[in-house]
């Protein structure tokens, strides 16, 4: 392949949303589709997933992510700082919280930035820097 940086950080993108969405605890599932989301965006963390975010799907850190939805920042801020972040580190004190309404909203987002790499890693295949997908 002439891209296997791309290759690499896609493949372990779909694994992680493969795996998020076969997951019955719905913290866990967060967990795993941040993961997905940070693969695309390199691993350059929230900053990064909002980058992507804006440059696959067009959407702005201050705009909401569909009529009447969360708007974008708070939305990665819920998935990877209060979910993510802090379950991983063992800091979560919503362990308890009913985690549905954002693992429907990291699910959509994941779904959409993958597609929409997937399809930009096809229109630029001699480039091979996973950052690029974020610009």
């Amino acid at each position: 392949s002439r891209n296997p940086h791309i290759i690499s950080a896609m493949t372990q993108a779909l694994l992680w949303f493969h795996e998020a969405c076969r997951e019955t605890v719905t913290l866990m599932a967060i967990v795993k589709l941040s993961s997905s989301l940070d693969a695309m965006a390199a691993g350059r963390k929230s900053g990064g997933i909002k980058r992507l975010i804006s440059a696959r799907l067009g959407i702005r850190e201050d705009q909401p992510l569909w009529d009447g939805g969360p708007i974008m920042k708070s939305a990665v801020d819920d998935i990877y700082s209060q979910a993510r972040s802090r379950t991983v580190h063992g800091t979560n004190t919503k362990i308890g919280h009913d985690w549905t309404y954002v693992r429907s909203v990291a699910e959509w987002l994941t779904a959409s930035c993958l597609l929409k790499c997937l399809e930009w890693a096809a229109k630029h295949p001699g480039s091979d820097d996973p950052k690029l997908m974020s610009q």
